[in-house]
């Protein structure tokens, strides 16, 4: 079993067509951020998006919008709970900002939450507010 860090995806994304892996088509350093601290804290990471679950890094996918809206949360949470008990997690170290700072996160939030007690895993909240003590938040 495995330890893992995820955050939410991003809206601003690489308009490349051809296929890119999900590390490089998200533009936000928040999802770098969380990736460098999952590389140094020797967990897998993962990039929770609204069409796709849980995206590893690497896997590649296509230019997309889409937000997350809260009537598909429960689909996807379903989505998410079993990519969760696929990939081996057991425990998931979630970033994300506090709600009142940007609400249209709470849907990815609503999801995470709901698949990690789907899966039956341990989840713990990092506020990216708070997790970063002197510098600037990166919502």
């Amino acid at each position: 079993m495995h330890s893992a860090y995820c955050t939410y995806c991003s809206g601003r994304k690489r308009s490349d067509a051809n296929l890119l892996p999900a590390i490089e088509r998200y533009n936000s350093e928040r999802i770098s951020w969380v990736e460098a601290a999952a590389v140094a804290a020797g967990c897998r990471f993962y990039i929770l998006s609204g069409e796709f679950g849980l995206l590893a890094p690497e896997t590649l996918i296509p230019w997309y919008d889409h937000r997350l809206m809260q009537n598909e949360v429960e689909a996807v949470a379903r989505q998410v709970a079993e990519q969760l008990i696929g990939f081996g997690i057991d425990r998931l170290t979630y970033f994300t900002v506090p709600i009142e700072h940007e609400p249209e996160v709470r849907p990815y939030l609503d999801t995470i939450t709901g698949g990690c007690q789907r899966a039956e895993i341990s989840m713990e909240l990092a506020d990216l507010a708070s997790f970063r003590p002197g510098t600037p938040p990166i919502y």
